[in-house]
């Protein structure tokens, strides 16, 4: 998720953002939460292809 502010984050599962109201939060796998509303969101992008190891 790309913000107009030109910061990112990569979500790494989808059960670990929530959004209602135009309020998000995310919280990152370290336990860090990012709080973000419906305007400052510039782009969501999604994954292509799945990854392999």
């Amino acid at each position: 998720m790309h913000f107009v502010s030109g910061d990112h984050i990569d979500v790494d599962h989808p059960e670990a953002m929530v959004i209602r109201s135009g309020v998000g939060v995310y919280v990152s796998a370290a336990g860090v939460p990012t709080l973000f509303d419906h305007e400052s969101v510039s782009e969501v992008v999604g994954e292509t292809e799945r990854r392999t190891a």
